[in-house]
Formats: structure tokens, sequence, C-alpha cells
């Protein structure tokens, strides 16, 4: 299937990315990094799940966007924390249609080592504890569905 060719593509894309990292002396645990194909992967899916209601599609659509585009509040430039504000908004928004669609409409989409709900809480965790507060308020403000 083409699409999932694309997004098997675009997660190896992104975990090849991510694995740059590793071993690179940061004084941070940036370990909840390793969430970000995968909740990228849930978001993508999720776009296009016809099971979903309409504005979860869309809002999941969103999310992958932001995490595929160069519209960013921290640059990738090739640095660990440039993809913190990208975890911030994939977690972030993921937790947000968990809350409100449960666990379970994102769970066959989920292809991580742990669980959804770990994975969006961990990385979460992460990102609140490193952005600065001006970059959290906008991601916030991102992350706003009503």
């Amino acid at each position: 299937m083409k699409d999932q060719r694309f997004d098997e593509e675009l997660e190896e894309i992104i975990a090849d990315l991510l694995a740059r990292f590793r071993g690179v002396g940061h004084k941070e645990d940036l370990s909840a990094l390793r969430h970000l194909p995968h909740l990228y992967h849930v978001a993508w899916r999720a776009a296009f799940d016809f099971d979903l209601p309409s504005p979860v599609r869309h809002y999941a659509g969103s999310l992958a966007f932001y995490v595929t585009s160069g519209i960013d509040f921290i640059p990738d430039d090739g640095s660990p924390l440039g993809y913190l504000d990208d975890l911030a908004v994939v977690a972030g928004g993921l937790s947000r249609i968990v809350a409100r669609s449960g666990a379970p409409a994102l769970d066959p989409h989920w292809r991580g080592p742990d669980a959804l709900l770990v994975a969006i809480r961990e990385s979460e965790t992460l990102a609140r504890r490193l952005l600065p507060d001006g970059v959290s308020d906008r991601v916030a403000s991102y992350l706003e569905w009503d």
C-alpha cells in the first residue's frame, strides 16, 4: 500500500534523526524523544481512521503536520532540543484526543514499545520540564480544541 510505505519511510526518517542524538553528551535525560516517531505514527494513522469522528481526525492530522512541517516554535536545528516542541505538540494533542475519545480509539495505531498512555505521559513530562515558559504557553494555545 502506498500510504503505508510513505508512513513507514517517514517514521524511519524521524527515527534516524533521533538516532543521531543517542550518545550525545547532554545533562538532561532526553530518552522520551524516542517516542516521537511512534506518537507521530499514531497521529498520522488516526487522521485517516474513518471510524473516528471528523474533528478528531482533523486534529490528529494537524498534529502529524506539525511534526513534519518546517514551521516550529523551536527550529529543528540538528539538536535534540529542537524536537522538544514537536514532542510537546503531538503528545499534548494526543492526550487531548484520549481525554475526549478514550485510549481505545488510538490503541490500534500504536506500534511503540511502551503503552500509548505511558509514552504520552513521559513525552509531556520531558517537554514541560525543558521547554521555556513562553514556548510552553504557545504550545498550549496551539493545542486548544474548542
